[in-house]
């Protein structure tokens, strides 16, 4: 009750989807290995993923930082949401480190035509 959940299976929607979001789940970390979780990121959102991310230096780097959440089963990710609902300031704290993550990685293109020497 109260609640408003999207599941897409289609492609090219979610991008403009995050911008309304909360928090994102993002599939695949049960299986072979999580989906894109930079676009969610881009929008400061709390990202849930499954323990088959180590692949992806931006999950493990999100999970150091504690704004990439990792669940290992279906119970987790509630009682999460609902610690971080009861604070504010973690909700806030996730957003912040977020930001930091994606200004430290951010200039690749830049980098990229420098060393292609464009």
């Amino acid at each position: 009750p109260g609640c408003q959940v999207y599941v897409l299976n289609t492609i090219g929607l979610l991008s403009a989807l995050y911008a309304y979001g909360r928090y994102a789940y993002i599939g695949g970390g049960f299986e072979r290995g999580i989906h894109n979780i930079l676009e969610p990121a881009a929008f400061k959102l709390p990202i849930f993923y499954g323990p088959k991310h180590k692949k992806f230096n931006e999950a493990v780097a999100l999970a150091k930082l504690g704004t990439g959440i990792v669940i290992t089963d279906i119970f987790e990710m509630p009682k999460a949401i609902k610690k971080i609902d009861l604070d504010p300031k973690i909700y806030s704290n996730i957003q912040k480190m977020v930001d930091l993550y994606l200004s430290e990685n951010s200039g690749a293109t830049a980098y990229i035509v420098e060393a292609l020497d464009l």
